[in-house]
């Protein structure tokens, strides 16, 4: 529709997992930042059939893939991700705490694949990697 939803929600969010431009990974113990960086083609070869979204990589299902709820994505500017957090009253209830601000962060799981350090820009680079599953960190 005109709204630019890709899932028609009135508990709509989505945004990036991962990006394909450096961003701060964590600060070393003298503060110097470490970036963190995915290489685009490192998703070509995920099963992303079936991948579920959680609050803080653990218990209740709060969208997922294999039911519709739940888009994952390789785009132009990294892992897109889009869901909607309508069908169940622990979703509508993370959909409110994210649109009020008090969540506001995503990480989610993978399986290591081929990765390297770049000492010269303080960048570990992914390669390839394996997601299993979109994990809410609010």
């Amino acid at each position: 529709g005109l709204s630019g939803k890709r899932i028609e929600s009135n508990h709509y969010v989505e945004g990036l997992a991962a990006r394909y431009e450096p961003y701060v990974l964590f600060y070393d113990f003298d503060g110097t930042p470490v970036y963190e960086r995915f290489e685009r083609g490192c998703f070509d070869g995920c099963d992303m059939s079936d991948v579920i979204f959680q609050l803080n990589h653990q218990g209740t299902v709060m969208a997922r893939q294999s039911n519709g709820t739940l888009i994952v994505e390789p785009d132009g500017a990294g892992l897109f991700t889009a869901a909607d957090l309508s069908k169940t009253e622990a979703a509508r209830r993370m959909y409110e705490e994210i649109s009020t601000g008090m969540i506001t962060k995503m990480s989610w799981g993978f399986i290591l694949g081929e990765c390297y350090y770049d000492r010269d820009t303080r960048t570990i680079i992914h390669k390839s990697v394996c997601l299993y599953k979109l994990k809410v960190r609010w």
